[in-house]
């Protein structure tokens, strides 16, 4: 009994040397890892042996890339002029493709219809009878002031006159943009200048009816869907080099966790068409440098460089951005110019902070 507690306690002792033992390992060799961090700023260049030393310099980077986004090339709602069927049409033939570049005057189509007669009609009706009102309202308006005739009897002069020149001013709206030919053959023409788009022609063609729209080249926006608040800095956005779009302005009304960007493209540079998806890029703007991505290496949780200091070699923190193949976008609270930065045996480097390469 009396051997059975001893081997117990004997047990009991082993387990508790083996745990201090372990703990004691830890801390002594994070108490080692953070002194060399702490410690190591500078090592010679020679230090790293015989193997190979190449250096690149740091270069300036004004932007980053972001994520791409898709974007739709169209126009901001109202920027464009339609052109309304004055009556119903029962065949229409457009004269140009849907897309083309028209100018203002130029027939964009041609309709035919049993309405058309009597819209031609009832236009040289309008004007006979506006003709007669006023004659009339001419006639009897120094009777008015004369008091020969009564005021209802003005009143009933006055709006039939008004009636009259309303509704030929309504037909002269439409007429402005429609072209008779001799034969009664009636035209629809462009109002401006701009790209033509045409509307599905399967459907019925009725008056009031959207006959075609034209939209100013002036007016043509990329319209972009992005997450809140992702773009707040961006400068600009890039459809290829050459070409380059500006933000325009920035919905205030969120569609859940994204919102619409209408941004507005260098009409000299960038040649685009309307309906076109295209691959966007953000560009961000950025205060910081870029370096191919072999020189960065961390250590202690913390992202470095090697800068080349005569025959030495400084160490740097930096703070990664961003990526792109070959380089990292970073900034840093130290002013890199003109500096050279190690970008081979990198890793030995490393190891030599760890303490790999000592005795």
């Amino acid at each position: 009994m009396q051997y059975s507690t001893y081997k117990q306690q004997l047990n009991k002792c082993i387990v508790n040397y083996y745990t201090l033992f372990f703990f004691l390992v830890v801390v002594l060799s994070q108490t080692i890892f953070v002194c060399a961090a702490q410690a190591v700023e500078q090592l010679k260049i020679n230090q790293l042996g015989g193997f190979e030393v190449k250096f690149a310099a740091v270069k300036p980077a004004l932007f980053v890339k972001e994520q791409n986004l898709i974007g739709e090339v169209t126009h901001k709602p109202g920027d464009s002029f339609s052109v309304h069927f004055p009556f119903d049409v029962q065949r229409v033939h457009y004269l140009v493709n849907n897309g083309d570049a028209v100018n203002a005057g130029d027939v964009i189509a041609t309709v035919e219809g049993i309405d058309v007669h009597h819209f031609i009609e009832s236009y040289l009706l309008a004007k006979k009878l506006l003709s007669i009102a006023q004659v009339h309202f001419d006639n009897n308006k120094q009777h008015f002031k004369d008091k020969i005739i009564r005021s209802s009897e003005w009143v009933e002069i006055t709006k039939s006159y008004y009636t009259a020149k309303l509704n030929v001013e309504h037909i002269e709206h439409q007429m402005s943009v429609i072209k008779i030919g001799n034969d009664e053959e009636v035209s629809l023409i462009s109002p401006h200048k701009g790209i033509v788009k045409l509307i599905d022609q399967t459907k019925q063609h009725l008056q009031g009816d959207v006959a075609f729209n034209v939209i100013s080249q002036d007016a043509l926006r990329v319209k972009l869907l992005t997450v809140l608040q992702s773009t707040a800095l961006n400068t600009y956005f890039q459809v290829t080099p050459e070409c380059q779009l500006v933000l325009d302005h920035r919905e205030e009304i969120a569609d859940k966790y994204h919102q619409v960007l209408w941004a507005k493209p260098d009409f000299d540079k960038c040649d685009l068409r309307l309906g076109e998806r295209l691959t966007v890029t953000p560009m961000k703007k950025l205060n910081g440098y870029k370096i191919n991505k072999s020189a960065v290496f961390e250590f202690n949780s913390k992202n470095l460089i090697a800068v080349k200091d005569n025959d030495s070699l400084k160490l740097f923190e930096i703070e990664l951005i961003s990526a792109d193949k070959k380089n990292y976008f970073f900034t840093s609270q130290h002013a890199f110019t003109d500096q050279q930065v190690l970008i081979s045996s990198v890793s030995i480097l490393q190891g030599l902070l760890l303490g790999l390469g000592e005795e």
